[in-house]
């Protein structure tokens, strides 16, 4: 998942160059690797959310993928803003729903 946030980002900086500088190749570029960063998410993301609905299917509630991340949710919402990835936006919004579930018990 990490890579496709970074490939996202790379895809953004490639588009933002080719805009700057007129080169519709930059800019073709940026698109196909931003396209692509967000169907590897997607795929991340459809795996993930399979993972947590198995587990807790089984009825392990200790294990909530959403929340055991490596970053708060208020993060990743501000990251995804300043790379322009709405997908880390949503997700961080969501984490800091549950994270404010999980503060109000």
């Amino acid at each position: 998942m990490i890579h496709g946030h970074y490939q996202y980002a790379k895809g953004a900086t490639e588009e933002s160059i080719g805009n700057l500088i007129g080169s519709p190749e930059w800019q073709e570029s940026g698109k196909r690797d931003k396209d692509a960063a967000v169907q590897e998410l997607r795929a991340a993301n459809a795996t993930t959310d399979q993972t947590a609905s198995a587990t807790a299917y089984k009825g392990d509630t200790n294990s909530n993928s959403t929340t055991s991340s490596v970053i708060s949710g208020s993060l990743e919402k501000n990251i995804g803003k300043a790379v322009g990835c709405q997908g880390m936006v949503h997700n961080g919004e969501q984490k800091e729903a549950v994270e404010r579930q999980e503060n109000s018990k």
